[in-house]
């Protein structure tokens, strides 16, 4: 998985790899983290996205480990609902 940060406080998190590639496993782990959190606090998504303050399609789309770009303030309101931190939501021991 990369991150990158633009100049707008931006984090584009890119997922679309080749099929099999250790590289492609790890883009999935973001998604996976924020549904594995959400779960872990008997979460629904709509949930999440009220709590937050985030669409309901911007959890899936997160959630599904699809390509996007994420606004900083997004991951923060999405840890801030999930009680815990932003690096949090990144880890990479799923």
């Amino acid at each position: 998985m990369s991150i990158t940060i633009d100049k707008r406080e931006k984090y584009k998190i890119e997922t679309k790899l080749p099929k099999g590639s250790e590289k492609q496993k790890e883009g999935v782990k973001m998604g996976y983290k924020i549904k594995q959190l959400r779960k872990e606090r008997n979460m629904t998504q709509l949930e999440l996205a009220r709590a937050s303050g985030v669409s309901r399609a911007t959890i899936i789309t997160l959630e599904s480990g699809q390509e996007v770009v994420v606004k900083s303030a997004t991951l923060k309101a999405i840890a801030a609902a999930l009680k815990c931190s932003v690096p949090d939501l990144f880890a990479t021991n799923v």
